[in-house]
């Protein structure tokens, strides 16, 4: 394995090389920190780390949960007047003249999380969408909406219930999860089973802080939730032979949760590259 490490345009880069094969698939995971409110600071962000990633041969980039938009907050009505602005439909002409004009050359998608229209009035959707140089980046067939609801997203999305994502790349077929939905093993086992799929794509805003006392077993921990995102990503890779290509948010994005940018790409037979690229 080869590895570098440099700072540009106030990133800094950590690359990991692991194999010589100019051809296979090289993915860029963009461990921003969205600022809320700040969407115009987050679309910089994902622009300025994007062109990174044209520029390094990256064939797909993946960036983080709630990229675009940020997290939810306390205040409802503030919030909910923010999220409405924050909305995916809104920023089409920056995803159609500024994003997508960097692809081509073998950078061919770029994975975002954002907020979409929901069901019902001041409801949205949490939906994990490719973008590639077609304008239906946000059809079902492109697009996949977070299932399990944790805290106060309930307040604000609805569930995709049973949704999937599955693209057929020319580098193999990628299935979708977002945050706590990897920890549904049924999900897992029908994307590798049924569908198929050579990886999934794990895209996250998943806290590392939790405590964890359990006096009688001589056990305690700080980092539940760190511990177990370093423990079922490699299991579950291991358990349905399925590659994991995992990018966390980072930074404190909520009173309670402060993702801490996590990012691997674990292998089927669950050792793990950290910072695959």
């Amino acid at each position: 394995m080869l590895a570098t490490m440099e700072t540009v345009d106030e990133f800094l880069i950590a690359e990991r090389s692991y194999s010589d094969d100019e051809s296979m698939l090289s993915v860029g995971l963009a461990n921003i920190h969205a600022e809320v409110p700040g969407i115009e600071a987050n679309k910089d962000k994902i622009l300025r780390a994007a062109s990174i990633f044209a520029g390094r041969g990256v064939n797909i980039a993946v960036f983080p949960e709630f990229c675009l938009s940020g997290y939810f907050w306390d205040e409802r009505v503030d919030c909910l007047a923010y999220m409405h602005e924050a909305a995916v439909e809104n920023h089409s002409d920056w995803i159609a003249h500024e994003l997508q004009p960097l692809l081509g050359n073998g950078f061919e998608a770029v994975l975002l999380n954002g907020l979409t229209a929901g069901r019902g009035k001041d409801r949205f959707l949490n939906r994990t969408f490719a973008v590639g140089r077609e304008p239906d980046y946000l059809a079902d067939e492109n697009s996949y909406d977070k299932v399990f609801l944790p805290g106060i997203e309930k307040d604000y999305t609805d569930s995709g219930r049973d949704d999937r994502l599955v693209l057929a790349t020319r580098h193999g077929r990628l299935g979708f999860t977002t945050c706590y939905d990897y920890l549904f093993n049924e999900l897992l086992r029908e994307y590798s089973t049924v569908e198929e799929v050579d990886a999934i794509v794990q895209i996250a805003s998943w806290r590392a802080a939790g405590n964890r006392n359990y006096p009688g077993m001589n056990q305690r921990t700080d980092h539940y939730y760190g511990d177990l995102w370093d423990r079922v990503l490699p299991a579950a890779s291991a358990t349905n032979q399925v590659w994991t290509i995992a990018c966390n948010a980072v930074g404190d994005v909520h009173a309670d949760l402060s993702p801490d940018g996590r990012r691997e790409l674990v292998r089927p037979r669950s050792d793990v590259g950290r910072d695959a690229r």
